[in-house]
């Protein structure tokens, strides 16, 4: 039961860490800029501002801005100034490692060279902050990811996924199933994922990974279990949806509708189904599902 991506491979949770402080009223309309995809106005507002106060916390969100628009370069070149500022902040080394991952990945000849950089930096991130759920995901993309000669490992994956336990029993079943997904270990994937929707009651509303109530809300639909919790999340996915989710809503809509037909709603089914297809004509499955739900 993979989770969908909007990359091939191992770095779906970069920016999801977008800077979360109190804001001034400054950064307060760069956010609202970059949340209606404004990013080539931010990119000029920001300049103009480093330029006067060399601001760290604008400098990260200028290197967020160029993730967003795949701008690898410019991204790494912008995080490596905040690494050299200091090289023990845990975000810092996580959005470096992470867009040298980027790259990597767009670029064959010079991926190979950059995976140990990336593991580098993954590495100490994770060190720095024990708690620091987002980097232990991304170490665990890497690790299932990459052929073995090239430094994959289950072993070390499922390792960062006992850290994630130790954080949080949610994530930690999460991350088991997640690889047991991948090693198409099916009955192990099933039953890790049931796991963690035992845990889902302990989910705050404004849980600062929103990818994770998309999880939820899959799980719901896969399994055919706590139905009515699953939308609970999916719902809460939408309020609390920014750019920096890697989970388009598209796919909330889809995963909303297949609920609705477990429970046996045609009409709210159909509803959903619509909306996933508005968002994305193309999209088989929600096709396919659409023909499941007309059936009823």
């Amino acid at each position: 039961m993979k989770f969908p991506s909007n990359h091939k491979t191992f770095l779906i949770y970069l920016f999801v860490c977008m800077n979360i402080y109190s804001q001034n009223s400054f950064e307060q309309s760069v956010t609202k800029l970059i949340e209606n995809k404004e990013f080539r106005k931010v990119e000029i507002l920001l300049k103009k501002e480093i330029s006067i106060k060399n601001n760290v916390r604008l400098i990260e969100l200028l290197g967020d801005v160029y993730g967003y628009q795949k701008k690898w370069e410019e991204a790494k070149e912008t995080y490596k100034k905040l690494v050299n500022i200091n090289s023990n902040n845990a975000n810092y080394l996580y959005k470096y490692g992470g867009v040298l991952g980027m790259i990597a990945l767009e670029n064959k000849f010079k991926g190979l060279g950059l995976i140990d950089d990336v593991k580098k930096y993954f590495a100490k991130a994770a060190e720095l902050d024990p708690q620091h759920i987002n980097v232990r995901w991304a170490l665990i993309e890497l690790y299932i990811q990459l052929p073995g000669i090239v430094g994959g490992s289950y072993k070390k994956a499922e390792e960062y996924a006992l850290q994630l336990s130790e954080i949080s029993p949610l994530e930690g079943y999460l991350a088991k199933g997640y690889i047991a997904d991948y090693r198409k270990r099916n009955y192990e994937a099933e039953m890790n994922f049931k796991k963690a929707m035992e845990h889902i009651d302990n989910v705050k509303e404004n849980y600062p990974r929103n990818n994770l109530n998309y999880q939820i809300g899959k799980i719901a639909a896969t399994y055919n279990i706590n139905l009515n919790k699953g939308l609970v999340h999916l719902n809460r996915f939408i309020k609390n949806h920014s750019t920096s989710d890697n989970v388009t809503l598209d796919w909330i809509y889809y995963q909303m509708a297949r609920i609705f037909k477990l429970k046996g709603d045609k009409s709210n089914a159909l509803i959903s189904i619509e909306k996933a297809l508005a968002l994305k004509p193309g999209f088989t499955l929600a096709q396919k599902e659409k023909k499941l739900i007309e059936a009823m």
